[in-house]
C-alpha cells in the first residue's frame, strides 16, 4: 500500500487512510520509497522486484504451498487479520 492523500477523500475509506499496515498487512510506503525502487530497478535490472521487503516473504509462502496460503487467507479474511 503507497501511502497518500487519495484515501481521504475516497467514499468509505478507513479511518487509517492510506497507512497501510491494517489487519496485519505490511506497512504502507511513501510515493517516494516505491519511486526509488522501481528507478532502481530501470538502472540495475532484476528477474523480480518488490516495493516492500515484507513481499517478497509473502510471494515465497505463495509459491511454497499455493493452496494452503489461499486457504490461510481465506480463513483470515473472515478474521480481522491476514494470512500467517
Amino acid at each position: 500500500m503507497v501511502r497518500t492523500e487519495f484515501a481521504a477523500n475516497a467514499l468509505g475509506a478507513p479511518a487509517t487512510h492510506g497507512a497501510g499496515g491494517a489487519g496485519g498487512g505490511p506497512p504502507g510506503q511513501t510515493a517516494e520509497e516505491v519511486a526509488a525502487v522501481i528507478a532502481d530497478v530501470i538502472e540495475h535490472r532484476v528477474a523480480e522486484v518488490y516495493t516492500s521487503p515484507a513481499s517478497a516473504e509473502l510471494a515465497r509462502r505463495y509459491f511454497q504451498d499455493v493452496a494452503a496460503f489461499e486457504e490461510q487467507s481465506a480463513a483470515g479474511s473472515n478474521r480481522s487479520g491476514g494470512p500467517s
